[in-house]
């Protein structure tokens, strides 16, 4: 995957981040036209009869839908309880690793409500040490943006889900020194996690919902899935076999996965961040210019979640996506099966294809043009 390079980590940086706008940061408007029909044909060429379960994907315009589509199963024809229920963009999918996008935009809506007393460059461990009052020395010089980037150097484990798990965790040796090179995975952002609870002194899941998703109109998204019905994930098209419902509570450990939420609000949410709904300026562009809680930065600012599970119950996946294009596009996918390109790659290359060329004369032809314009001036 396509990563930003690392961020020097120094407040002086961070304040030439505020004044000069980074180019990386995601247009207001649009700068080139798109044909939106393109966007309906490609991707129902690409996924229908291809994929076991369904999918559903809303695209948005400067805030406005200019296409969605949906098809399939949520829960297929052949499930035991509750078969045959549509996959829509109102239909609550877990959201995986897109929990990450909305615990970085939460730690910066409480950056921006400290108002410069909350330090990204600050190592994180004083809100968490009495979790953790044993930690790897080198624990205590890694930041709160490291946390967020994924430049921790943190120990390789299982995901940690209490705060027993974390303080064994702080304990291991680094596998590299903070800051070094960028290692993704799930406990950075549990971390994260618990340091805004910290200070926030509030839940992660009741902080979440009043200050960042209610403020954006989003009324719906949980960390527990639906108690009726729950989005099933499948494997293979050829397959009829029943798929794995996706039925979690989880509240006590969500951050780096966790959030549940429908495609419709997933469109929301990437909106209300490009918007600056509840972000201001310096929050926004620290967010972009670091890639927080984002999987890439080109040709948009992208990020993917994938959920693959197996257990006695069953298997399946499921593989969800939103992204904010620089020319004022956004988009949101989800996918309920298998599918090896993944839909943050198909919702980039169905951007790619959807961009209308407006055709431009060679540069000869220009000049001939212009000297006949001038010769006009001259009689």
């Amino acid at each position: 995957m396509r990563f930003l390079p690392p961020s020097f980590l120094s407040f002086a940086i961070c304040v030439s981040a505020w004044l000069f706008p980074s180019p990386d940061v995601p247009a207001a408007a649009p700068s080139q036209p798109h044909d939106f029909t393109v966007w309906n044909r490609l991707i129902h060429e690409e996924l229908d009869g291809a994929v076991a379960g369904g999918y559903a994907y809303e695209i948005l315009q400067n805030g406005k839908i200019v296409a969605w589509g949906q098809n399939g199963f949520a829960r297929a024809p052949w499930e035991r309880l509750e078969p045959a229920m549509p996959l829509t963009i109102f239909k609550q999918a877990p959201l995986a690793s897109i929990s990450k996008t909305i615990t970085a935009v939460a730690m910066m809506k409480l950056w921006d409500e400290k108002g410069g007393r909350l330090l990204l460059d600050a190592p994180f461990w004083p809100y968490v040490k009495r979790f953790a009052p044993n930690p790897d020395p080198a624990v205590k010089k890694i930041t709160i943006r490291e946390l967020l980037m994924h430049r921790s150097g943190i120990a390789r484990n299982p995901d940690v889900t209490t705060h027993a798990e974390l303080g064994e965790l702080l304990e291991r040796p680094l596998t590299h020194r903070p800051g070094q090179r960028f290692d993704y995975q799930n406990n950075n952002y549990y971390i994260a996690r618990v340091v805004l609870e910290q200070i926030a002194h509030d839940s992660y899941g009741h902080y979440v919902q009043k200050h960042v998703l209610k403020p954006m109109g989003i009324l719906h998204m949980e960390t527990r899935s639906e108690s009726e019905a729950p989005m099933c994930g499948y494997t293979d098209a050829d397959e009829k076999e029943p798929g794995y419902p996706f039925a979690w509570d989880c509240t006590r450990w969500a951050g780096g996965a966790g959030w549940y939420g429908s495609v419709h609000e997933m469109a929301m949410f990437i909106h209300g961040l490009q918007a600056r709904t509840i972000l201001s300026e310096q929050a926004t562009r620290i967010l972009f210019h670091d890639a927080l809680g984002f999987d890439w930065e080109t040709p948009c600012y992208g990020k993917g979640g994938d959920w693959v599970f197996q257990d006695q119950t069953g298997s399946g996946e499921v593989h969800s996506a939103v992204c904010c294009f620089p020319d004022g596009i956004e988009a949101a996918m989800v996918i309920n099966s298998t599918y090896d390109q993944g839909p943050l790659s198909l919702l980039e290359d169905t951007w790619e294809h959807s961009r209308v060329r407006i055709a431009r004369k060679p540069a000869n032809a220009r000049k001939k043009t212009e000297e006949k314009l001038a010769a006009s001036d001259e009689r």
